[in-house]
């Protein structure tokens, strides 16, 4: 079934969105609070798998903790950025969309989404699942982007664009088919991101796989050594990671192959504390930053190179990451500090 939807202003629109998707918020972006706002969507759902095509001014999305109780959870979300640019934000990690980049979400967790300018994207939403591995796996991924310097990525981008092109267009049952097809290929993207081991056959009866009770053991827990060898192996990641947090390249993947060991290896490590690695990166480089910019040495160094020098490229990106962390922006520290 396929359904096309117009709005004209953020009270419509979050009603489309959250009849579309999940229960949601919708509001307008910092600094566009004046511009008028048009948002459509073209929605094709088949095989309880929905394919959309959203064009949209600047404007925030929000799936809050009330929200989550609402209804809606049990359902990955993937993202892929067309055009514009925005920002996802889910369990303390966050991912800049750009035109290209591909990112998961999950509805079953609060996330915000931001756009700044007008954007497109085309966004597949499946069950937990339909991925064919326990969702606690897959969500280590959640608010990451799933193409960065990984070679299935631009496969699975451009199979999830032309699926998306020719899906409201095929008979429902072939349109099912494509679909889970999309999302068996997701599937194995994050079992090689997180390093898993795939039971033989699983990724072929994935599409079999879309029940509401139970998760899938296509993605098995890797052997773990003792809780001291598991200590010293952290702190020798922990120390990598305090000594390369001006390398903006610094991410779980580079951290992995620094320490000869897979990307879900690196974050079982890491999985009885009360952090993530990415999140540990961001909140120590978001200290260094606050620090830099409290040293009356470094007065005269504008916000946006100490930013950079910390690892964070994107100004914009850097001002929300710090008034997220600390609720001042860098500029308002700079002159607490002074």
């Amino acid at each position: 079934m396929r359904t096309c939807a117009t709005a004209m202003d953020y009270e419509t629109w979050r009603g489309i969105i959250s009849d579309s998707f999940v229960p949601l918020e919708a509001e307008s972006s910092p600094g566009h609070a004046g511009d008028a706002f048009r948002g459509r969507i073209e929605l094709s759902s088949v095989g309880g798998i929905g394919l959309s095509t959203l064009h949209a001014s600047p404007h925030t999305v929000r799936r809050t903790e009330r929200l989550t109780g609402a209804g809606g959870g049990g359902l990955f979300k993937l993202s892929l950025q067309l055009s514009g640019r925005g920002l996802l934000v889910q369990d303390g990690r966050e991912v800049v969309l750009e035109p290209g980049r591909l990112a998961l979400y999950d509805t079953s967790l609060p996330y915000e989404l931001t756009f700044d300018r007008d954007f497109s994207s085309h966004v597949m939403m499946f069950p937990h699942a339909a991925l064919g591995m326990d969702p606690a796996q897959a969500g280590q991924l959640t608010a990451t982007a799933l193409d960065a310097d990984h070679h299935l990525g631009d496969a699975v981008g451009d199979f999830l664009r032309q699926a998306a092109g020719v899906v409201p267009q095929l008979d429902p049952t072939v349109g099912a088919r494509l679909a889970r097809n999309v999302v068996d290929l997701v599937g194995t993207l994050v079992t090689d991101i997180l390093g898993c081991s795939t039971p033989e056959g699983a990724a072929a009866a994935v599409g079999n796989r879309i029940h509401d009770d139970g998760a899938s053991s296509a993605c098995l827990p890797a052997p773990r050594g003792g809780r001291g060898e598991r200590d010293r192996q952290r702190d020798q990641v922990v120390a990598y990671i305090e000594a390369h947090l001006a390398d903006p390249d610094l991410a779980p993947a580079t951290i992995a192959a620094a320490h000869f060991m897979s990307v879900r290896s690196l974050h079982l490590l890491f999985e009885d504390t009360d952090t993530t690695v990415a999140a540990m990166i961001r909140s120590r480089r978001l200290e260094r930053c606050r620090e830099e910019l409290a040293d009356p040495a470094c007065a005269t160094r504008p916000v946006a190179v100490v930013g950079a020098r910390w690892g964070f490229t994107d100004p914009a990106h850097f001002s929300r990451a710090f008034r997220a962390r600390f609720g001042v922006t860098p500029g308002q520290s700079r002159r607490a500090a002074a």
